[in-house]
């Protein structure tokens, strides 16, 4: 993916990461920017996501729809950690 269609900073971890890693477009509406980026760092042992929002636009996104940005933060966060450990899951409960 070409990293130059952000209009943001992306923050990850260093480019020496020795192991996989990976960049995931935070998709918005149709037609619209992209909402933000995550990018993975993982090996055997363990895994790094971390997610970038442009704040000026999250901000008014969350207030345009009248909700708290801090909220809606906090929500994705815990969305997107649930997704990650259902994938982890190998047997039934």
């Amino acid at each position: 993916m070409e990293t130059s269609a952000f209009d943001f900073t992306v923050w990850g971890l260093d480019a020496d990461w020795p192991a996989l890693r990976w960049i995931e477009p935070i998709n918005g509406r149709r037609g619209q920017p992209v909402r933000g980026v995550r990018l993975g760092h993982a090996d055997d042992s363990a895994m790094v996501l971390t997610c970038t929002y442009p704040r000026a636009l999250f901000d008014s996104e969350a207030r345009a729809c009248g909700f708290d940005p801090v909220r809606e933060i906090a929500f994705e966060t815990t969305y997107t950690q649930v997704n990650l450990a259902l994938h982890q899951l190998r047997e039934p409960a």
